[in-house]
């Protein structure tokens, strides 16, 4: 299974991970904690969807939505991207102001299947789906506003 993980990163730390070698083994030295990371599972594309109605198979640059999930810049052969501090602003903007009740109020999950939306479980209770992509939602968001308020930049990995 894929799982969408988040880590702040300083700007020193950003530029030693865009230069290293081996950029998973380099993500694993950077110290995570609840402070500074954030894994959302397999919602990610769920997520990508509801944002853009699209699925996340490509990053849509001028969508602060998608950047959110996908990060901004793809660095090295598995799926690691970084999003700049100030990008991390908007997003956390972007963010702050989406309506996620009033989203999953009008969320048809059929859409979902329809477009293979990664995990593909968008078959099980519709509830219990809704109240997982909210509970994601708050995380990512929280996530975001942290990394805001610390100018952090942040890294994505799906792995």
């Amino acid at each position: 299974m894929y799982t969408a993980e988040y880590r702040q990163v300083s700007n020193e730390e950003l530029n030693k991970l865009i230069h290293s070698e081996d950029k998973l083994e380099f993500l694993e030295t950077i110290d995570l904690n609840d402070l500074n990371s954030e894994n959302i599972e397999t919602l990610w594309d769920g997520l990508h969807f509801l944002f853009t109605k699209k699925p996340a198979n490509s990053i849509i640059k001028n969508n602060p939505l998608s950047v959110a999930i996908l990060g901004q810049n793809i660095i090295g052969d598995e799926y690691i991207s970084y999003i700049d501090n100030y990008s991390v602003s908007l997003i956390y903007k972007n963010l702050k102001h989406y309506d996620i009740e009033n989203a999953l109020k009008n969320v048809d999950f059929e859409d979902f299947i329809v477009n293979e939306i990664y995990p593909n479980t968008w078959t099980q209770d519709r509830e219990k789906m809704a109240e997982d992509i909210k509970y994601y939602f708050y995380k990512l968001k929280d996530f975001y506003k942290s990394s805001y308020e610390k100018n952090n930049n942040v890294v994505v990995s799906i792995i």
